[in-house]
Order: structure tokens, then sequence, then C-alpha cells
């Protein structure tokens, strides 16, 4: 039955606090409502009293004195909260030398850190983005003349393999320190939000005697998590930015193939004259007019067009109608037209085969030399640095909400919590 009346006024008491948060800008005094929860707490003894006192009922007197004293405490109680949030909120205006608040100021010291994050992840980025454009570039030139057939293929640079995986690695735990950066800033604002509501809650139900465990866990748990979770970032603030230049210039000094050009005739390759020679004007026009037609049937032409008329048929169909019009075999002439074109493609690939090759030619001890001197040392400290910074107040304010949950005479026996402290 007493189970029953606790959750029934527990259920009324949110209600009413609900449908007041439904107001605008109700919580824009946090101080003024808790004032108010004490007075109407302060009214319902008073009337209880009276009623004792109009029909003799000793009891329900000596209830009322009883739960005064409580009153008292929770008066005492809030008193306390009042003054541990405005001690919070100065210590925070002295440490940042501007008016602010500690949740804005926990607020402001992870952005700080997210834009340390964010330069170390950039430069990472950067550094895994050309390891891995020069590691996986390979070649392939070769000559078939039918009878005989040559290629060479080569991938200079297949050894740093294991560098592009040790970056990608670095890449991704930055960006997990950066995501746990985020929810931190997302914890905070919810709790600095929720206590608005919670914090007057908690003080009424604290100054009941049916309610007075719930109050308490309320109580003890929103103060630990908008004011010592949010106050404590600026101890582990202090420790960040203790070793955070040393970070932030090593960062600076990561130098991963920063220079590397392009792969050897990139330019040539990816000319349109070269690709004008590979399809043949006739498949450029025919690609130019399935472009336009799209659709299904844009897709089949062109298809049926790579197929068909480009490389050295479209060659063909381009010069042979001319040339057997002057008399010349149309058959040889098609076969010449391929021979030629062809031996082009073949002694263009070996002509370029010592350029393709001098993309290897690079410092690969360098490379390893700067990855083990800063890219891989920035990566670490960042990430005992954040969680350090990040670890630190959850510690302290797990610890403090299990302290003033039994302080403020709420459920000491909270499941898991005593575990995970």
């Amino acid at each position: 039955m007493q189970h029953q009346i606790r959750g029934v006024l527990f259920a009324f008491f949110l209600l009413i606090f609900v449908q007041l948060a439904n107001a605008a800008g109700w919580y824009d005094n946090l101080y003024y409502w808790i004032a108010l929860s004490v007075i109407i707490a302060s009214a319902f003894l008073g009337i209880a009293y009276m009623i004792g006192s109009f029909f003799e009922l000793k009891i329900v007197e000596a209830w009322t004195k009883i739960e005064l004293q409580e009153l008292v405490a929770g008066v005492l109680i809030a008193v306390f909260c009042v003054g541990l949030i405005a001690s919070a909120d100065m210590a925070a205006s002295f440490l940042s030398g501007r008016q602010t608040g500690a949740a804005q100021y926990a607020i402001d010291a992870i952005t700080k850190i997210r834009e340390d994050g964010r330069y170390i992840y950039l430069k990472i980025a950067t550094a895994y983005f050309n390891a891995a454009k020069y590691a996986s570039y390979s070649y392939t030139a070769g000559v078939n003349l039918e009878v005989v057939s040559i290629s060479v293929s080569q991938s200079p640079a297949a050894g740093l393999s294991p560098l592009v995986a040790e970056l990608g690695a670095a890449l991704d735990g930055v960006a997990n320190y950066l995501l746990f950066l985020s929810a931190q800033k997302s914890f905070i604002i919810f709790f600095v939000n929720a206590s608005a509501i919670l914090l007057p809650v908690g003080i009424f139900l604290r100054c009941f005697s049916i309610t007075r465990r719930i109050g308490g866990t309320i109580l003890g748990g929103i103060i630990a998590a908008s004011v010592i979770y949010p106050a404590s970032f600026a101890l582990s603030y202090e420790i960040y930015s203790t070793f955070s230049p040393n970070m932030v210039d090593m960062a600076s000094k990561i130098d991963i193939l920063s220079n590397i050009p392009n792969p050897p005739l990139t330019e040539v390759v990816c000319s349109p004259k070269t690709q004008t020679f590979i399809q043949s004007p006739v498949g450029i026009v025919i690609n130019s007019l399935t472009s336009s037609i799209g659709g299904t049937a844009g897709g089949l032409i062109s298809t049926f067009a790579k197929a068909v008329i480009t490389g050295e048929n479209g060659w063909a169909i381009l010069i042979c109608p001319p040339l057997f019009v002057l008399g010349v075999d149309f058959v040889t002439c098609w076969d010449m037209v391929a021979r030629v074109f062809k031996l082009t493609k073949a002694f263009f690939a070996l002509g370029m085969y010592p350029l393709l090759s001098l993309y290897g030619e690079i410092d690969v001890n360098y490379l390893i030399e700067n990855a083990r001197e800063y890219l891989l040392p920035t990566t670490a400290m960042f990430g005992v640095l954040t969680l350090i910074f990040s670890l630190l107040p959850i510690i302290i304010g797990l610890v403090a909400a299990r302290n003033f949950i039994i302080y403020f005479g709420g459920e000491p026996q909270l499941y898991g919590l005593s575990k995970l402290v």
C-alpha cells in the first residue's frame, strides 16, 4: 500500500511539473522554483498540522512536527544545492576570465579539444590519402605482336602497405575520440536541461516521508550530473592544457608524402587527346549522341558503341571507306589499320615504361621515421589525453552521485552504481 501511495504521489507531482514545463521560459530562474517547492511543502505541512489540531489528532500533529524537522533539513539541502551551483559557476568564471557557468566552461573546453583533434585528424587524413595513393600505384606495359606477347607489371611501392594500415588505424582512433568528446558535450547539455525540472522536483519530494528516498535519489543524482560532472572538466582540462601544446607541435611536423605528385604520365593518359586516340573520333561522336538520348536506349547504344566502333574498329570505319573509293581493298585496309593501332599502343606503353618506374623513387626511411617520431606519438597522446579528460569527470560524477544520494536520504543501494564506481 505504501509503495502504491508513493507511486501515485510521484506521478501526481511529476504531472504538475511537466505541465509547468510547457509554460514558455518557466525555467529562466531556477532558484525561484526551488524556493517555491519549499513553500509548497511548508504549506502542505501547515495544512496537515491545522487539520490535526482541529480534529485533535495527536498522531498527525506528531507526524507534522517530525516532518517539519525534515523540511528544515530539506531547506538546508536546498540552500546547499544553490550554493554549490553558484560556487561552481563562480569558479568557472574565474578560470575562464569571463562571466560563464560550469556547464558552459565544460562545453567550451570540449570544443577546444575537438578543434585540436580535428587538426590532428586532417593531418593524418592527408598523410593516409598520400600514402594510399603512392602504395597502391601499379602499372602494366606490354607489346602484343600476335606471335609474341611481352608485358611488365609492377607495383613500386607495394611494400608501404603496412604503413597505410597504421595510418588508417590512427585515423579511425582519432575519429572515435572525437565522437566520444561529442557524446560528452551532449550529456552535459542534457543534464543541465534536465536539472531545471528535476532539481525542484527532488527538493519537493525530499520534504515528505513517503517520497523522501525518491526525492533524495533524484536530488543527489541531478546535482552530481548537472553540477559536479561539468565542474570536474575544469580539473581535467588543466591536465590536458599542460600537454596539448607539445601534442599540437608534433602534429604540425607530420609530413608523410606531403609533396607527392600525381602518378607519372597522368596528364598524358587522362588527356582528351589520348581518349580520342583510344575511342576514335567515331566513338566520341556516338558517346555524345547517346548521352543526349539518355535512358535505357542511350545506355544500350553506348554499350554497343564501346564494344564495336571504338579503338581500331572506329579508326577503320573512319579511314577505310574513303580509301575503298580510291581502289584500296576494304579488308586489307581494315587489317592494316588494326595492326598500326595495336603497334602504336604497344610501343607507346614501352616508351613510357622508364618514366612510369620513377614513381617508386622516394626516401622510404624518412617516411617511417616521420611516422615513428611524430604521427603515431601524436595519435597516442591525443587518445590518452582525451580519455583522461573524459573519464576523470565521469568517475568524479559517479562517486559524487553515490555519496550525495546517501547524504540526501535517497536510496543508498542503487543497483549497479556501487559496482560501477
